[in-house]
């Protein structure tokens, strides 16, 4: 898997993890459907319970991969583009100081790395933006549910 770029080695990860717990699922339901039988016999109530249990931690590990894996691939996308201003950053400088008249020949040569720097600096304004708006969001609310606090309970 060394050979593979970091966001294909992530989701041939996935992809086995996925499988793995396709497996631990269908053991546990397994296990539940038996243990459910076994339930109506008085001394089976104990393993049924076991189980019920075991298959609720499944979905809520479940739930949390799933949260980890979204995460996963925000942050990666977020790092691939940053990568990507980062590597055309040089080519976008350089075109700054061409001169006139050969700025159009420059950018025909250089196209490529030029549309890929503009949509990385883009995203990453954007995100900034996002960002920046987010915060603001959070200390509206905090300022918000201060005030509630100073005022204290209304009669």
């Amino acid at each position: 898997m060394s050979g593979y770029s970091p966001r294909r080695q992530i989701n041939l990860q996935i992809v086995a993890d996925n499988k793995l717990l396709k497996e631990i699922k269908a053991r546990i339901t397994r296990l539940y459907n038996w243990s459910k039988a076994e339930a109506e016999k008085p001394e089976g109530q104990q393993l049924h319970e076991k189980i019920a249990d075991m298959n609720t931690r499944y979905y809520n590990l479940r739930g949390k991969i799933v949260k980890a894996e979204r995460r996963i691939a925000v942050l990666t996308e977020r790092g691939e583009m940053w990568a990507q201003y980062n590597r055309y950053k040089t080519v976008h400088k350089q075109l700054a100081r061409v001169k006139p008249e050969k700025r159009e020949l420059f950018e025909q040569r250089h196209s490529r790395e030029l549309i890929l720097y503009d949509a990385a600096a883009r995203y990453l304004k954007e995100l900034n933006a996002m960002e920046r708006l987010r915060k603001a969001a959070n200390q509206l609310a905090r300022q918000e549910r201060d005030k509630s606090r100073d005022r204290g309970p209304e009669r």
